[in-house]
């Protein structure tokens, strides 16, 4: 999903100095605002033909335009969760 997660480590060093531009790190081709709103777009436009309507279901756009990145970060949720557990069962045996 979009997050701003990757922002958290930033913050907790602006908070004790100040941050210069050259720290503050590149966002990727695929999370910039021009990408992505071209994507939801094409998710847009796909509702309306599909529909045919000319005022498209907001709700149904932006579901078809997450719904890749949630499947995939849910996937990543549970192997990370599994591997944790699996981690603290070995730690807690030694």
């Amino acid at each position: 999903m979009i997050t701003f997660s990757w922002l958290n480590l930033l913050f907790e060093v602006g908070v004790k100095m100040p941050i210069d531009r050259d720290e503050v790190p590149d966002l990727e081709f695929r999370d910039s605002a021009n990408f992505l709103s071209n994507s939801f777009d094409k998710s847009l436009k796909y509702v309306k033909e599909r529909g045919g309507t000319r005022s498209p279901s907001i709700y149904k756009a932006i579901y078809l335009f997450g719904r890749k990145k949630a499947a995939i970060n849910t996937i990543f949720a549970v192997m990370v969760q599994d591997h944790l557990m699996l981690v603290h069962t070995l730690l807690t045996t030694l």
